[in-house]
């Protein structure tokens, strides 16, 4: 199991586990990028998307303009 550093409580936890902060690419702001991730447990990091969330929204038009996800 692959695991990560919450950026936010700096908790140890499984990788597939993470929420994220995605922002679009400056470079192509087609494309949402995580610049940060969470544990989701910690105040700062549990209302965030899970990647799973992120890319179902850009599925169902929700954000738009953006076609690719790097979560």
């Amino acid at each position: 199991m692959s695991m990560t550093t919450c950026d936010f409580c700096f908790t140890t936890f499984p990788a597939h586990e993470r929420t994220v902060v995605a922002m679009p690419r400056p470079s192509d702001p087609s494309e949402l990028c995580a610049v940060m991730w969470g544990c989701g447990k910690c105040p700062n990091s549990k209302e965030l998307p899970t990647p799973a969330r992120i890319e179902r929204m850009v599925a169902n038009g929700e954000l738009p303009g953006v076609i690719f996800v790097s979560v």
